[in-house]
């Protein structure tokens, strides 16, 4: 998956989603997944990303939306 500036989604990226904040925590389709968010419970859900947002908590998004915007995202230290 990627934005629309053309990088990819990434777990950990800061983002802003239709008015919401909050951080990518599952890309499904590249089979990325953060520590706490485990493929074996997420998996199920087939396709998009999971956002754990600041406003309500966990969204499942099953496309990428023009709307979801990286706003910050962790420093890679493998690159430098």
């Amino acid at each position: 998956m990627h934005y629309t500036s053309g990088q990819s989604v990434l777990p950990g990226d800061r983002v802003a989603a239709d008015g919401l904040k909050g951080k990518v925590v599952a890309v499904i389709d590249d089979n990325l997944y953060a520590p706490d968010y485990p493929a074996a419970e997420w998996s199920y859900l087939g396709e998009g990303l999971i956002i754990e947002t600041e406003e309500i908590g966990v969204l499942h998004l099953p496309t990428m939306g023009e709307d979801i915007v990286l706003i910050a995202r962790l420093m890679d230290t493998a690159h430098g």
